[in-house]
């Protein structure tokens, strides 16, 4: 089974020239959403995740990417998700494999059930 999709429609993006570009990159034909990884983009840029300066970076592309095409990003629990939300994101991954499985163990141990 191949892609349905044009190349520019699923390719990622997670350099900082990607956010340096992001006003010509929402421009791309095809392109349904823009996914903003904060592990990837902190890693990339050398900033830490909760730096004033990768707020700047994440904000840019915000407003680049809100009421054009998607906007995704990762929320930590259904609180966060809705601050996602108002925000303008559309989508959002809510927790990740390590940290449901580390929550539910640490759930389990509680309980004497581990």
């Amino acid at each position: 089974m191949g892609w349905s999709l044009p190349p520019a429609a699923r390719g990622v993006w997670v350099k900082i020239p990607a956010v340096e570009s992001i006003e010509d990159i929402v421009e791309t034909a095809g392109l349904d959403g823009v996914f903003i990884g904060p592990f990837d983009l902190a890693l990339s840029s050398g900033l830490a995740a909760d730096s004033a300066a990768f707020g700047d970076l994440a904000t840019r592309v915000e407003k680049a990417v809100t009421g054009r095409i998607a906007l995704g990003g990762v929320a930590a629990d259904v609180a966060a998700a809705e601050d996602l939300a108002v925000r303008g994101y559309s989508f959002a991954m809510v927790g990740a494999d390590t940290s449901l499985l580390a929550a539910a163990t640490g759930a389990l141990m509680e309980r004497g059930a581990a």
